[in-house]
């Protein structure tokens, strides 16, 4: 079973409930009269009863702490986090799965194949699970959910039908939304870098609507872009073809049964100046 399973990893009930669970499973009450550390580490980060009890992963309902990347944590909040066995690369849920090529995460190859190649089971999964049609599908970017909704705003259902297509939250989140569903405090290191070159501020990407238009670039082709603002969409998870709107279809080799436009093993396009971003620090 399940836990058998854990011991044979090396877990045993502290450890499993501290490094996998941060405590999460535990009431208020039982943090506060079974672990006093945890209890105290969860009050540091701003919890109570009342947010602790009632909170399911989802919503507003938490402290500011928990909104904030590591690197944003005062040194009392980090030293609290290590009390419920969190460090930096936890925290931040960095991406730990192997990338070969050169976006900040792994290409969901199968979000760029047509809709019509798609098995059978794959389209009512997209369908019945995420609202995609034909349309949808073929045109990146165009379902409202890409656009508005990061992985943790969609619904636990949604969530399942993306995981079971082969998305996680940070390949939702970079090759779907593009980061845009983000808060601009919630932008550090490299996704920070790519915004701002891009030309957004903090006002402009927070409050953008048809009274505060986007910066230039909002308006430009991929081949209008500067290497480095191509560089900084590229941070974005965003490529020329999907930068510039084109269906799948135009891009995808039926004969090869593969996308045209970008390979899961790189290599870097000429044309893209990375040198302003430290691989690995973005979002």
């Amino acid at each position: 079973d399940e836990r058998r399973g854990a011991i044979q990893l090396g877990y045993n009930k502290n450890t499993w409930d501290c490094f996998i669970d941060h405590y999460r499973s535990w009431t208020w009450d039982q943090l506060r009269l079974t672990n006093v550390d945890a209890y105290l580490s969860a009050m540091e980060l701003g919890w109570t009863r009342t947010l602790w009890d009632n909170y399911d992963g989802r919503g507003d309902d938490k402290p500011e702490s928990d909104d904030k990347w590591w690197a944003n944590l005062t040194d009392e909040e980090q030293i609290a986090a290590n009390g419920l066995c969190y460090f930096r690369e936890n925290w931040d849920q960095t991406d730990m799965n192997p990338n070969p090529g050169y976006f900040p995460h792994p290409l969901p190859a199968f979000r760029y194949v047509p809709w019509r190649e798609l098995s059978a089971d794959v389209r009512r999964t997209a369908r019945e699970g995420l609202g995609y049609i034909r349309e949808t599908w073929n045109a990146v970017d165009s379902n409202p959910l890409e656009a508005s909704d990061t992985f943790f705003d969609l619904n636990l259902e949604q969530q399942a039908a993306a995981q079971d297509l082969g998305f996680y939250p940070h390949t939702w989140d970079c090759h779907m939304n593009h980061f845009n569903s983000f808060y601009w405090n919630g932008f550090y290191g490299d996704a920070k870098v790519a915004v701002e070159t891009l030309g957004w501020t903090a006002v402009s990407w927070d409050y953008s609507d048809e009274t505060l238009p986007g910066p230039a670039t909002e308006s430009k082709d991929w081949s209008e872009l500067s290497s480095g603002e191509r560089a900084a969409a590229t941070v974005l998870c965003y490529f020329g073809e999907i930068w510039d709107d084109i269906p799948i279809t135009e891009w995808y080799d039926y004969e090869e049964g593969v996308n045209t436009a970008v390979s899961l093993y790189g290599p870097m396009p000429q044309d893209i100046d990375m040198s302003i971003f430290r691989r690995g620090n973005a979002v």
